[in-house]
């Protein structure tokens, strides 16, 4: 995306962006099935007109005509223009404060995009100027200063603010104008109470990302860490692990042993991923303080459009993806999209060959002229074999093997071989009060089977333990809300109140296999063949969670600089975990049931001056654990609460957000492993305590958006420690293992002059990790990883980029584990991805 100041506001103009990637593995076949593709599209780059301002120039000279069904009622202008900015797919500027008090008539049937804006905007006095091909600017009659145009006509001149839509995709902005997942209304993200951070589509493209493993990897505040498994990671953020999951705005919690079965997000299908910092219980219910990841997925275009893409890159991997959407009538009413992809190569550890693919497609309808329905259906499959699923060991004492990141502690037949089928709707009806009802359904299907080892220490011979795991995972999630705005005291506010359930439902069957002794780690031999035969079934797990939330939200204007945000939510939790050990019948069942548990959510944001906002927001905790206590039977739920206070700021006109942000948890009932067994129920083999006082504070600093208007930035610093403040443990720290104190992301592009060549870079940065008991002491050195990235426009519809990950090739451990024997995963070394992109 480019901006540009003219003397009257600033234009934003679209700049053909660069594409995501995913490391996709391939042979030799695939690789030069990725090389002829790569030429063929290269050709039509070739082929195609050189002259690209004269392309852009042409292209905003005058507003689309093609028409639009629109159902936009009645209701505050400043509201009406945000939802005609999401319905056009156009930017549109213009200064909020003056629209303040205005209303609109709102506009219902079908038209084209100008015709819809001259109606919305009727008897409201003010006016309105295509300055591109998407981008309008909006004014009022005392914003008009009598200057001439070439044509003699009277120029506007605007003091203008860009106004996004909450869909990223085609802005090239790495921020987004509205997003919901904190309490389900939509806020800007100067608006929002917490800390907030969007992953754009023009940042998943710019960093060719290929899963939410990598976003999150990148993200400020985050950390994504392999947890038994180089292709199962666990996410955490302020030093406590997200276990909760949005879809489109729907609660989906995360089971531990699940993401054997789920895998990773493959981020083709989605538009964004929103990522909200600190505790979300309004809207998820039970859960970590530690935020939650909501992935919002494309949309069917409204204009026809197929994007074909070639990537290819280390370890001879290759891939293609096809994105195709159209309309299906002349009015638009009916909308489909299709993504489609494979890839396959190698992974950089030594005997592992990964292949997956991807079939999404989404259908939408404007079923009446105030309802919208939403339909799709996703399919992705991931086979990999010699999948490392122990990782590697550390000595005795905790200090380091001579590894590199290819070594493989393991049998070379090992492997993960995953499918899921998802299934999913959504249904929007527009009430002519200026109020919506939006009812949002996902259901999913996961199989897994998985045969793998991993290393244990008896003593101070290491030994492998071969496993083999069936998994069967069956996830239903429901959300019903609805939401406006209403008047009163001569000021709008806004209200949701909404219904939401989730119900999970994992078995998995646990077999049994060899031991073998590793004489020398560093010499070890992998090659063997698999038998089924020798492995004999031990154990049958199952997992049921069920929970249904009912809450309620508000926004209200306490003045025109105060706005207070409050909510509250009613749970009903329930848990049942079985366990059959199969040689001898028995069964070992655990219940957790929790009815109407109350949170309360409280939060306000006061305006400065135009540009900084004050905030603090208050929330409390309730989180069901699984650990059992002294008698054997599982502890009380976590309880606490979440605080958070800050300033944001939006800088030069909107295009910058920046964030500074204090934050502190405290929890009670926390679980504490006892050291002294002889104190557990005969039963069970380990048990814990409650340890009340377990405070978790830092703070963070953020800024995202253009700092010129071909200089684009995301980057964030967070410091976080987490301490017992009671009892023997008080002073001491947790997690020093998997998050580290400081943790600093980066990354920026620039983009010359000629609107064809960009260049980027950026790095993730953390302080050390370490364990450390009696006889163990562990360390990972704090460390820094460089990434660059250029791209090439040869048209606007035909780019080329490179990516180079891990520039300087930096050797380091991405996680600790509690041990010696096993879960130490070594980053990715260098890398290099190539990404041809072609829209027609």
């Amino acid at each position: 995306m480019q901006i540009e100041q003219d003397g009257k506001g600033f234009a934003m103009g679209m700049q053909s962006g660069g594409t995501r990637s995913r490391n996709k593995r391939a042979g030799s076949v695939w690789l030069a099935a990725s090389a002829s593709a790569l030429t063929i599209t290269a050709s039509l780059a070739m082929s195609a007109s050189p002259v690209l301002a004269q392309q852009k120039a042409a292209a905003a000279a005058t507003a689309d005509m093609s028409t639009l069904a629109f159902n936009i009622p009645a209701q505050s202008l400043n509201t009406a223009v945000l939802a005609f900015a999401d319905r056009a797919g156009l930017q549109v500027f213009f200064d909020a404060g003056r629209l303040k008090g205005l209303r609109s008539s709102g506009v219902q049937g079908t038209y084209s995009r100008e015709q819809a804006i001259g109606q919305l905007l009727q008897g409201t006095g003010v006016s309105y100027r295509f300055t591109g091909a998407t981008t309008v600017s909006l004014v009022t009659a005392s914003m008009t200063n009598g200057a001439e145009n070439a044509d003699d006509s009277t120029a506007l001149r605007p003091i203008v603010i860009s106004s996004l839509g909450s869909t990223t995709e085609g802005t090239g902005s790495y921020t987004t104008g509205a997003m919901s997942t904190g309490v389900k209304l939509p806020l800007s993200v100067k608006e929002t109470p917490q800390t907030v951070t969007v992953v754009t589509r023009q940042k998943i493209e710019d960093k060719s990302y290929e899963t939410l493993d990598q976003a999150v990897a990148d993200t400020p505040g985050l950390i994504a860490n392999q947890n038994f498994g180089d292709a199962r990671y666990q996410y955490w953020s302020r030093g406590l692990i997200i276990d909760n999951m949005q879809y489109d705005g729907v609660a989906n919690p995360v089971q531990y042993y699940a993401r054997d079965s789920d895998g990773a997000d493959d981020l083709d299908m989605y538009d964004r991923v929103e990522v909200l910092r600190g505790a979300s219980g309004l809207v998820t219910g039970a859960g970590n303080p530690s935020g939650a990841i909501n992935l919002m997925r494309k949309k069917p275009l409204d204009e026809k459009k197929t994007t074909i893409t070639t990537r290819a890159s280390s370890w001879g991997n290759a891939e293609a993806v096809v994105d195709h959407s159209t309309p299906f009538n002349d009015e638009g009413t009916v909308r489909g999209r299709v993504v489609s992809s494979y890839g396959a190569g190698q992974t950089y550890k030594d005997d592992s060959f990964n292949k997956d693919g991807l079939f999404y497609g989404t259908l939408e309808a404007d079923v009446a002229e105030d309802t919208t329905v939403n339909i799709g259906y996703s399919y992705q499959k991931q086979k990999i074999d010699g999948y490392d699923w122990g990782g590697l060991p550390v000595k005795t004492d905790g200090s380091f093997y001579d590894f590199s990141p290819s070594d493989f502690v393991g049998n070379d037949w090992q492997y993960v071989d995953r499918q899921q089928h998802t299934a999913f709707f959504d249904l929007e009806h527009r009430f002519e009060s200026d109020w919506k009802l939006n009812v949002t359904g996902r259901a999913s299907w996961s199989k897994s089977e998985m045969a793998a080892s991993f290393s244990s220490y008896t003593g101070s011979d290491l030994y492998l333990y071969d496993r083999l795991f069936n998994y069967d995972n069956d996830v239903y999630s429901f959300d019903a809300n609805l939401n406006g705005s209403f008047e009163a005291f001569g000021r709008d506010h806004d209200l949701v109140f909404g219904v939401n359930a989730n119900r999970t439902n994992l078995k998995i069957l646990n077999s049994l296999g060899a031991t073998t002794l590793i004489s020398d780690p560093l010499n070890w031999s992998s090659s063997s063949d698999f038998d089924y035969a020798a492995f004999t079934p031990f154990s049958r797990l199952q997992y049921q969670t069920e929970q249904i939330g009912a809450y309620a939200a508000g926004r209200f204007s306490i003045t025109d600089s105060l706005k207070l945000i409050t909510g509250a939510r009613f749970s009903w939790y329930d848990y049942d975990a079985t366990t059959t050990i199969l040689s001898t019948g028995k069964v070992t069942q655990n219940q957790i049931n929790e009815n109407g548990v109350f949170t309360p959510y409280a939060g306000i944001v006061y305006d400065i001056n135009d540009t900084i906002s004050a905030y603090a927001s208050y929330t409390s905790i309730f989180q069901p654990q699984y650990n059992f206590g002294r008698d054997g039977s599982l502890l009380d739920p976590i309880t606490g609460t979440n605080i958070e206070a800050g300033l944001k700021g939006e800088f030069f006109d909107e295009r910058l957000n920046g964030t500074l942000a204090v934050f502190q948890v405290n929890r009670d009932n926390v679980a504490s492993r006892l050291s002294d067994v002889s104190y557990c129920n005969p039963t069970i083999l380990a048990c814990w305590e409650g340890v009340d006082g377990v405070r978790t504070r830092g703070f963070e600093v953020e800024l995202s958006g253009f700092i010129t208007d071909r200089w684009l930035l995301t980057g964030g610093y967070t410091y976080a420690v987490s301490k017992y403040t009671e009892g023997p443990s008080s002073g001491d720290k947790f997690n020093t293992h998997q998050y580290p104190e400081h943790v600093f992301k980066l990354f920026t592009t620039y983009t010359f002059p000629n609107e064809q060549f960009t260049i980027g870079g950026g790095l993730r940065a953390q302080s050390k990790l370490t364990y450390q008991t009696s006889t163990i002491d562990i360390e990972q050195p704090a460390y820094a990883v460089f990434d660059v990235m250029a791209k090439y426009d040869f048209t606007e519809n035909t780019s080329l980029q490179l990516n180079v990950n891990n520039v300087f090739d930096k050797e380091y451990y991405s996680a600790l584990n509690n041990g010696v024997g096993y879960g130490f995963f070594m980053g990715a070394p260098r890398n290099l991805k190539l990404t041809l992109k072609h829209s027609f």
